[in-house]
């Protein structure tokens, strides 16, 4: 064979094998390999030329002689420590044997106690954790994994959002850091950042508890810090919550001294009978039933801990068909509302189907006691957990299993799904059809009141608004083309026949003194027998020749509104009814500045919005203000009156409105208009990012 396809042969083979030689004919290293003996020899000629060359002395040799030896003597070492384990671990054996025959108990336990000790901690390394699986991650890495952007890009955006920047004036000034990315898209990264702030700071809380129950570990420290969902990390502290029975009986039969047994049923490991371990005078190991539950407790207690079967639970749980049914209460304490949730009295749908308004619908007529939830889950996820334990603590690193350790390991099995993970599974989902219901509400919600804060105002035009009602008659008010109130009246059109034309004159008469042709009417109470008044006036032509006519208004939050302290500060003379009436015709005048000063919830245009956590709604209304004040003209706010904003929606809006009104002096002046509209931009110019 040509010496160049010998070199190729030996390069196609691993590294070297090495032996270690104690004869001293052997100075240097043998390598095997190539089955060439001619290059094997060739090669050792060159390296025992080199050996020789650097031993010029006797006192090398002696220094390799040496260095071998103790190369010997600790392989020695370590044959001989490993015949020792052995030895122990069989003597052990022998001693359980021994001292079962001889019928001492107490010594039993003891010895088991002792045996058992370091077989606890491999048992926590192998079974409960996987540090190689476990990696703390940063807010960097969650960011892109959620979004599905490039690191990079995350690693600009989060420095934007360290530094206080906001969407607007980064979608607009910082397209060259974000990859010209849009609004929306913005809006999703600051959510996953601001969630992945809330994991941290719940994660390092769970530690901090854990730690001060006496539990913690390096590898359930690194487990926590790993997850990257607040629901697996509130099932991962349930685990250790202290409250639990489930787990009071697991730490009290570990008192007993069983977990020991417990955890070689789980390694496949020999155990003595449970007839030795009995104590009459302790309770728990009275007899062997009492022994045998406290070992099941504890081997259930184990494989909910245990991350495998944790992470296969939630892989099982996501493509498991799991349906939702509903059923009347046998007793309702709330009867009036009993025929909304009719549809719900024999209700059944998947989990992965079911819409979110029937979710909020389900969920407040549970808490009115109207019905009962249940969640079903399959008999296959059942099976499929049973077979996953049995193959991991049976199969898995050990050949076979002796029909008392499965016995043992399976009602460990039961117990641990009856009574850890399916409830832990039907939390889980009802967790997450809240979550999910809540947010797509939240959405609809936000996008509701942004197409009801961009109503088209009608500028320029002095309006009348009606707040109808019955027994307190029809509240009116006339406001000026800014919107300051210029005159106030009550009618009663329907408390009798005769009523009719006394208050079509009121009527009539504040509509022709101040010039005013548009009508607002309040939707409420008395709004269609309001609505035939109108009618019948205007075809009655009393209003003369000027031509006026109406339209219906949403009023909700406008009562609300009028006995707020905004209200009362702005007109606190006035009577409470009298200002939802100016409300009213305001709403039609200026939507956007009326509206922006109520409460968003009491707009009427959600979904449950009341069932909301309310920090979320204000949140997305807050950044949904924020989003429509950024993208509205400066010019739009010129006939913004005075008034407060509510706090709930986004600061920015009550400051830009004030410094409108500030500079706003004289409305009849077109250079003052002109000059204001120069300094609401030089406002907006200075702040750069002016919401904020």
């Amino acid at each position: 064979m040509p010496k160049k396809m010998k070199r190729n042969l030996r390069n196609n083979y691993n590294e070297p094998i090495i032996e270690l030689s104690d004869s001293d004919d052997n100075d240097y290293k043998t390598f095997k390999n190539s089955e060439d003996e001619d290059y094997i020899m060739e090669q050792n000629k060159k390296k025992k030329e080199i050996i020789d060359k650097r031993q010029p002395t006797k006192k090398g040799v002696k220094r390799n002689t040496q260095s071998k030896d103790v190369k010997s003597i600790k392989r020695k070492n370590q044959e001989g420590n490993l015949e020792t384990s052995s030895n122990k671990r069989s003597k052990l054996e022998d001693s359980y044997i021994e001292s079962t025959d001889a019928g001492v108990s107490q010594e039993i336990q003891k010895n088991s106690a002792r045996i058992y000790v370091k077989d606890d901690v491999k048992l926590d390394e192998k079974f409960n954790f996987s540090l190689s699986q476990c990696t703390e991650w940063t807010d960097i890495d969650y960011i892109s994994e959620v979004n599905n952007v490039t690191r990079c890009i995350v690693e600009n955006v989060v420095k934007l959002f360290k530094e206080d920047n906001t969407i607007p004036f980064i979608a607009r000034y910082r397209k060259n850091m974000t990859g010209s990315m849009d609004a929306d898209k913005l809006r999703e990264l600051l959510e996953s950042f601001e969630q992945a702030k809330i994991i941290k700071q719940r994660a390092a809380t769970i530690i901090k508890n854990i730690d001060k129950l006496g539990k913690w570990s390096p590898e359930l420290h690194s487990v926590i810090t790993s997850t990257k969902s607040l629901a697996d990390l509130e099932d991962i502290y349930s685990f250790y919550k202290p409250s639990t029975s489930r787990r009071l009986l697991a730490d009290k039969a570990r008192g007993l001294g069983l977990g020991s047994i417990s955890d070689a049923v789980l390694q496949g490991l020999d155990i003595p009978p449970l007839t030795s371990l009995i104590d009459e005078q302790k309770e728990g190991l009275r007899n062997e039933q009492e022994v045998r539950s406290g070992i099941v407790h504890i081997i259930a207690d184990a494989i909910s801990k245990d991350k495998n079967i944790f992470d296969k639970v939630n892989s099982l749980r996501k493509t498991s068909v799991i349906d939702i049914q509903t059923t009347q209460c046998k007793t309702v304490e709330d009867s009036k509302n009993e025929q909304k949730y009719e549809q719900y009295f024999n209700f059944k749908s998947n989990v992965n189907a079911i819409k979110p308004h029937h979710i909020l619908a389900i969920n407040r007529a549970e808490s009115q006691k109207i019905i009962s939830v249940k969640i079903v889950v399959p008999d296959a996820f059942e099976d499929a957990f049973r077979n996953y334990c049995l193959w991991r603590y049976t199969q898995e690193g050990r050949n076979s299993a002796k029909m008392f350790h499965l016995t043992l390991l399976n009602d460990g099995i039961d117990y641990a799904y009856k009574k850890s993970i399916k409830p832990q599974i039907i939390r889980r989902v009802r967790s997450e059809l809240k979550e999910n219901a809540e947010k797509a509400s939240i959405e609809v919600f936000a996008t509701n009141v942004k197409q009801l804060l961009l109503t088209p105002p009608v500028r320029g035009k002095i309006v009348l608004g009606i707040d109808p009602g019955y027994r307190h008659g029809c509240k009116l008010a006339v406001i000026s083309e800014q919107g300051d109130l210029l005159d106030t009246a009550v009618i009663y059109p329907h408390n009798h026949l005769s009523a009719f034309k006394d208050a079509a004159n009121t009527l009539a008469k504040l509509v022709n003194k101040y010039r005013c042709t548009i009508i607002a009417l309040g939707n409420a109470t008395a709004c269609r027998e309001t609505e035939l008044f109108l009618t019948k006036a205007i075809e009655s032509n009393v209003f003369g020749s000027l031509n006026a006519m109406y339209t219906i208004v949403d009023e909700c939050g406008a009562s609300i509104y009028s006995c707020s302290p905004q209200a009362k500060s702005e007109f606190p003379d006035l009577d409470p009814n009298l200002v939802s009436a100016i409300s009213i015709a305001r709403r039609l005048q200026d939507p956007l500045a009326e509206l922006v000063k109520i409460e968003p919830k009491h707009l009427g245009v959600g979904m449950y919005q009341h069932d909301l956590p309310q920090m979320k709604l204000t949140k997305s209304l807050s950044e949904g203000g924020s989003r429509l004040i950024s993208n509205t003209e400066p010019a739009q706010f010129d006939w913004a009156h005075r008034g407060e904003t509510n706090k709930s929606w986004h600061p920015n809006v009550m400051s830009l409105k004030t410094a409108i009104e500030a500079v706003f002096i004289d409305m009849n002046s077109v250079i003052a208009y002109m000059r204001t509209l120069q300094k609401i931009e030089a406002v907006i110019q200075a702040n750069g990012r002016y919401i904020k």
